[in-house]
Formats: structure tokens, sequence, C-alpha cells
């Protein structure tokens, strides 16, 4: 999302523009606001991107009559470099034709800023997608591709949270000592999954199950976001989807546990955001991970909104 010109190295990072290559673009189904509105995310592809070729990516999209509006968020994964943007758009049967307005609030890398975009979008029953090809008119920004899945998570409008790895037994320690934090995340090691599949081999998740079941049964106001990566093996669309369903699998284990929906929620990153390099098998490994982030909502609220 990010290029460079020539005379002045001025990094310009764009957004989003869609036009979407998909199975069902001959579908008669047409787009309703029960299938769009709501939260949206997945990832953001640039191929030849300097910095990276995969944005985390966020939608949150209202349709009225032949109308849609919303907000997209864009972050350069690991870093604090996001923008929020403003969309408007029309419906016609199964597409989605929108524009962006305008960047309302962002975090640029030094020296750049956001392009603004249009593109159209259509909806995937087969697994309730989005998904297609984006440009922008703008010099210098490339276009790309964009894949995002329902999510149950409300889009962040602030700069993005860091958190710093733990595990479950110093939470549980600072959770017993009353204290509060802003959040944590802990890497769930012990779930394993079938190559290429969100399937779990064996029992491997129940300890780790019951561990965040516990820890949300200590204390009201915890919240916890679990997170789907794989390593860069592959299309990116098909790893962006392999880990929305791993992470979407824990969410579901939790809830057959009796963990309320508005507790816990879930997302897919694809490769986006690596903790290795991909250039080893070692680093390989550690970036095909779920990870969950634990955070302290808001004392005097009894839910998630």
């Amino acid at each position: 999302m990010k290029m460079i010109s020539n005379g002045f190295s001025v990094i310009k990072k764009t957004i989003v523009a869609l036009f979407f290559a998909s199975p069902f673009i001959c579908s008669s189904q047409s787009i309703t606001p029960e299938l769009i509105n709501g939260n949206w995310q997945g990832i953001l592809i640039q191929a030849g991107n300097k910095y990276t070729d995969n944005y985390a990516y966020w939608l949150s999209l209202n349709m009225k009559g032949d109308s849609v509006f919303g907000v997209i968020r864009t972050e350069d994964a690991n870093t604090p470099y996001y923008a929020i943007a403003n969309i408007r758009g029309k419906v016609n049967n199964s597409i989605i034709s929108f524009t962006q307005d305008k960047i309302i609030k962002d975090n640029p890398r030094p020296e750049a800023y956001w392009c603004l975009i249009k593109g159209e979008l259509i909806f995937d029953p087969s697994d309730n997608s989005l998904s297609g090809k984006w440009n922008s008119d703008m010099e210098k920004c490339k276009p790309g591709s964009i894949l995002v899945y329902k999510s149950p998570k409300p889009i962040n409008m602030n700069a993005t949270p860091v958190y710093a790895y733990s595990n479950f037994l110093d939470v549980e320690t600072i959770i017993k000592k009353k204290k509060k934090f802003s959040g944590y995340k802990i890497r769930l090691s012990e779930i394993n999954f079938e190559s290429n599949s969100h399937k779990i081999i064996g029992n491997t998740a129940t300890a780790e199950i019951e561990r965040i079941y516990a820890l949300l049964n200590k204390k009201e106001i915890l919240h916890v976001n679990i997170q789907g990566h794989t390593d860069n093996t592959g299309a990116d669309d098909f790893n962006m989807r392999l880990s929305y369903l791993r992470a979407k699998e824990i969410y579901n284990l939790l809830i057959a546990k009796g963990v309320k929906e508005n507790r816990i929620t879930f997302e897919g990153y694809g490769k986006s955001r690596p903790i290795a390099t991909n250039e080893t098998e070692e680093g390989k490994l550690q970036n095909r991970r779920v990870e969950i982030e634990i955070e302290m909502i808001n004392e005097e609220k009894t839910a998630v909104k």
C-alpha cells in the first residue's frame, strides 16, 4: 500500500479499491442489509510493496435502500501505522460500488500518506466473504486485492494497541492481585491442526480451552480475541481463509463450553502478521500459530459492545 515517488521519496499508502472476481459473479443472489451490514475483517494484498504485501484490513458497512456507507481501517501489521477512512457507495443486485471519501484518522509512516480509492464488492454466499481486486486513480498507487470475512469484533477507531506476550500463569497472577492491564497476548502452542486444515488434531485443544474458560470465569470484565496466523507458504487468499477458520474453530469450542458470545471474538490474519522470518523452516513454524489477546473492558460495563 505504500509507494515511493521518484522525485521526492514520498511514500504513498493505498487504502482499498475492489473489483471482485468471484465464482458467484453471475449469481442472481442480491445483496441485502442482512448479508452486508456489520463488521468485516481480513487482509489487503499489494504485491511488490516495499514494506509488506499483506495488510490487516477491516470494513464496517451499513446498507439503507440502495445506498451503503461506513468506515474502513487498514494497518501496517506489527507497526503503529494505520488509517481510518469514510466510504460510501451504491448497491446494484450483487455488486456494491463504493468510493473512499477521505481519511478521518491516521498514523502514517514518516513522509507517507494514504491513497484514496474506489471499487466494487461482491458477496460470496459459499463462505460469507467479500473478495476481489482494488485500484486507485492516484499516481503510483499500484492495485491489489482484498479478502474479508464477517467479524463479531467492532472496528478499532483508535491507535493500534500494543500487547506484550505473556502466559496463562502470569495473567492469572495479575488478576488475583486485582491489577489492571491494557492487554496481553498468549500463544496457544499446545493446539495443533491438520496440515492445510482447520481440523484440530486429537485432543490437543482440550487443555488450552480449559485455561481460557477458567480465565474468563475468574473476572467478568475480561475479553478474549482469538487470532489465527500462517506462514507465507501458499496463496494469500488460502492462508487468510485458513487462519480465519482456525480461529473460528477455537471460538466455537469456547461457545460450546458455555462462554458468552460477548466475551470472545475471533479474527484471521493469514501471513500479514509474522513474528519471525519466513526464510527458514524454524521461522515459518513460529508464524503458524493461534494466539489470544486478553484485555480488560470498562469495569462499569457488563458486556462488550
